[in-house]
């Protein structure tokens, strides 16, 4: 899971990485929550830019860790995508693949909270 502060008003978050919308409204500061499996490679919807940092082969996809603005955050690429190091790269993470809530609430994979 990939957890980025962001502050939500109605179904806008404003993050670092630029605006996403979500499909449940919400007021105030919160963590978006983005699942790696359904961030893609496209123009649209949420999208945002990232380096690629580093790319492991984990069988049925590829783990890539990408610096997207102020963000470390992990993408599942498919096994066939060509993915490099220090690659630029845009994403898309559609709607039904992000979430908000509230900043906080949730424990952050280091340990700390959101």
């Amino acid at each position: 899971m990939n957890f980025i502060p962001g502050q939500q008003r109605g179904q806008e978050v404003r993050t670092g990485l630029g605006v996403f919308q979500v499909g449940v409204a919400r007021e105030g500061p919160v963590t978006l929550v983005m699942r790696p499996e359904t961030m893609h490679r496209a123009l649209g919807e949420n999208a945002f830019q990232g380096e690629v940092m580093a790319c492991a082969f984990a069988g049925g996809f590829q783990r890539v860790t990408l610096r997207a603005g102020p963000q470390t955050l992990v993408w599942h690429a498919p096994a066939h995508e060509a993915v490099v190091v220090g690659q630029q790269v845009t994403l898309s993470c559609p709607a039904p693949g992000c979430w908000t809530v509230p900043r906080g609430s949730v424990e952050h994979p280091s340990g700390g909270p959101t």
